[in-house]
C-alpha cells in the first residue's frame, strides 16, 4: 500500500515539477526495500522530492529546521496516535454502537509503533535533500576559488536593484577594481600565489563591506562591489577606503613581502542612465582611465 501510495504521489506531483521516476530512482540509488512485492527505492526518493514542491514548502522548510529531526518525528507520532484514536472511535461507534477498551488500545500502538519508523526515515529524507538543495545553492552563486559571490548571482542581485531604483527613485553604485601588475604576480610566483593574492583580496573586502552591500569576484583578478543608498554613501573615500585597506595588507610569498594596490572605477544611477548595462559600463570605463593613469587610482564616472 505504501509503495501504492509512493507510487500515486509521484505521477501527481512529480509530472507537475518534471521530475522523472528515473531521476528519483537515481538520486536515492538502486532500490533496495520491497514493498507488496514491488520495489519502493525510487517512490520513496520520488516522494521524498514531490513533498519538496509542495506550496509553502519555505513556510515548511523553516519550521522543520526549527523544530529538528526528533522533535517533528515525535509531533508527526503524536498525530497520527490522536488520529487513530479519533478515528477508531467514529467507526466503532458507528458499526457497533460502542467502543472497546481493547480497539482504543489498538488504535494507539498500530501508530505508535509504525508511525516513529516511517516518519523518522522519511522526514530524514527530507532533511536530506534540503541539506542537498542548499549546497547546490551555494555553488551556484559562490566562486569557487575566493568563496565571494559569483558574477552570475552578482549580475542578478544588480539588475533587482536597478529596477527597484527605477521604481522607486532610490540610487545605487557599482564599484569594480582589479590589482595592479596581477600577472606579474603570476608570471614571476606562479598562479598559485596568484590564487592566494585573490583569496586574500576577497576575505579583506569582503569583512570590510556593509551587510547591505555586495561583493563579489567578476572575473580572473577583477572584483565589483553593489552599493545601495549610494546618495548617503560618499564613493570617492568608499573606494579609497578600499585602497588603503589593501596597501596596508602585506603578504609574503616565498622570501619577499608583496603589498597590494589596486585600480578601481565606479559608475553611479541616476536619471539619465537607460539602462542596467550603462552603469557597468561606465565603472568599467572609470577602471580603465583609472589604469591608464599608472593604476593604485580610484575613478568615479557619471552618465552625461
Amino acid at each position: 500500500m505504501i509503495g501504492w501510495g509512493a507510487t500515486v504521489y509521484q505521477e501527481v506531483v512529480l509530472n507537475s515539477s518534471r521530475v522523472s521516476r528515473r531521476a528519483a530512482g537515481k538520486l536515492w540509488g538502486t532500490p533496495r526495500v520491497k514493498l507488496f512485492g514491488r520495489a519502493a527505492g525510487a517512490d520513496w526518493g520520488a516522494m521524498v522530492i514531490g513533498l519538496q514542491h509542495l506550496p509553502g514548502r519555505q513556510m515548511l522548510r523553516g519550521l522543520l529546521q526549527k523544530a529538528g529531526l526528533m522533535r517533528t518525528t515525535s509531533a508527526v507520532t503524536g498525530l497520527s496516535i490522536l488520529a487513530s484514536i479519533v478515528i477508531t472511535y467514529l467507526v466503532t461507534q458507528y458499526l457497533d454502537g460502542g467502543t472497546s477498551a481493547t480497539a482504543i488500545l489498538i488504535a494507539i500502538l498500530v501508530p505508535a509503533i509504525i508511525a516513529p519508523i516511517m516518519s523518522y526515515v522519511l522526514l530524514r529524507l527530507l532533511f536530506q535533500l534540503d541539506a542537498a538543495e542548499e549546497r547546490l545553492r551555494q555553488l551556484s552563486i559562490k566562486d569557487d576559488l575566493t568563496q565571494v559571490y559569483n558574477r552570475r548571482h552578482f549580475i542578478e542581485h544588480a539588475r533587482t536593484a536597478w529596477e527597484r531604483a527605477l521604481r522607486y527613485g532610490e540610487e545605487f553604485a557599482i564599484v569594480i577594481f582589479d590589482i595592479d601588475d596581477f600577472k606579474r604576480i603570476n608570471d614571476i610566483y606562479g598562479h598559485l600565489a596568484g590564487d592566494q593574492v585573490l583569496q586574500e583580496v576577497s576575505r579583506v573586502c569582503e569583512t570590510g563591506a556593509r551587510a547591505t552591500e555586495m561583493f563579489a569576484r567578476y572575473g580572473g583578478d577583477e572584483f565589483v562591489y553593489l552599493i545601495p543608498d549610494s546618495a548617503t554613501i560618499d564613493i570617492e573615500a568608499f573606494m579609497q577606503r578600499i585602497q588603503k585597506r589593501l596597501s596596508e595588507k602585506v603578504m609574503k610569498i616565498r622570501e619577499d613581502e608583496i603589498r597590494i594596490t589596486v585600480s578601481m572605477g565606479a559608475g553611479r544611477f541616476d536619471d539619465e542612465v537607460p539602462s542596467f548595462e550603462t552603469i557597468l559600463n561606465q565603472a568599467d570605463q572609470a577602471l580603465y582611465t583609472a589604469k591608464r593613469s599608472g593604476g593604485n587610482a580610484a575613478w568615479m564616472s557619471r552618465a552625461g
